[in-house]
């Protein structure tokens, strides 16, 4: 079966084209998506729930406000900054202890504020908002929780999760690794990892395209694995999901050592890879 599933044979399957004609758009208005693709709208919605989120603490809206960020950033380390309208992991970026020149990144190398002015001007502009004009913002950096640490501690795992009218249908676990610069997307090089959608355990690994059994870094098993907290993971989905305007969504979660389970964003148009690394179609769920 997941030979038919990797070659787009299988029938259940669900491409680009279904998936957005027959579950994203139908009976949707534009102006729907609005929460799905501004990431700071989302987080509003999520703290006025009660869904634990990270802090937000500054937002960039006109180039004016870069021009000192050596003050902005005073005091500052272990932060996230991240394109409000941005997509796939693009423009995210991860830094850590501050140093008199800049910041140093997850893999120990020095972004200096000039290199950290020119990002966040590249936002603004919109390199990774499909040209449009953005907001930047910079939050809180989350410490990994214990058993995502132990798969790989160089960078933030994720659980996706796929709702289809208030229902948990698929999920999938994302380990960054050495060749994804600490995030947890597969195209840029992180392991999708298919879940039990009932109870939470990780099934098939799926890498670079093909199917393994061990993490490339650290050779940890990844099948068998139980996410802590999944109950809790459903119930947050299916609360917010009752909020949003939208059939089709997905929630990306992770796991925070002191507070748990944290919503990280939610997507109105969330990848397919997620059907090969649970080796079943959507199709077959949805319908």
């Amino acid at each position: 079966m997941f030979l038919n599933i990797l070659t787009g044979n299988h029938k259940n399957i669900l491409g680009i084209n279904k998936r957005n004609l027959h579950f994203v758009y139908p009976g949707m208005k534009r102006s729907f998506f609005k929460i799905a693709d501004e990431k700071l709208l989302a987080k509003e919605l999520f703290q006025k729930l009660g869904v634990p989120t990270p802090l937000t603490f500054k937002v960039f809206e006109r180039f004016g406000e870069i021009r000192s960020i050596e003050n902005v950033f005073q005091g500052m380390e272990n932060i996230v900054i991240k394109p409000n309208c941005g997509s796939g992991g693009f423009g995210i970026m991860v830094l850590g202890k501050q140093s008199e020149n800049g910041f140093f990144d997850v893999k120990g190398n020095l972004v200096t504020f000039k290199m950290l002015k020119k990002h966040l001007a590249d936002v603004l502009l919109g390199v990774y908002s499909h040209g449009m004009s953005d907001k930047v913002f910079i939050e809180e950096r989350i410490i990994a929780h214990d058993f995502l640490r132990k798969i790989y501690d160089q960078g933030l795992a994720d659980i996706r999760i796929i709702v289809y009218k208030n229902k948990p249908v698929m999920g999938m676990l994302r380990i960054p690794t050495s060749f994804s610069s600490g995030k947890a997307n597969l195209h840029q090089g992180g392991i999708g990892i298919g879940l039990d959608i009932e109870t939470g355990i990780t099934t098939t690994a799926l890498f670079k395209g093909s199917v393994i059994t061990k993490h490339p870094d650290t050779g940890i098993t990844l099948s068998g694995l139980q996410i802590p907290d999944f109950p809790q993971l459903l119930n947050y989905s299916e609360s917010v999901s009752r909020e949003v305007p939208l059939k089709y969504i997905g929630f990306d979660f992770t796991l925070d050592q002191k507070r748990g389970p944290m919503l990280i964003e939610i997507n109105a148009r969330p990848g397919l890879a997620i059907q090969i690394a649970n080796q079943k179609g959507l199709l077959e769920v949805l319908k």
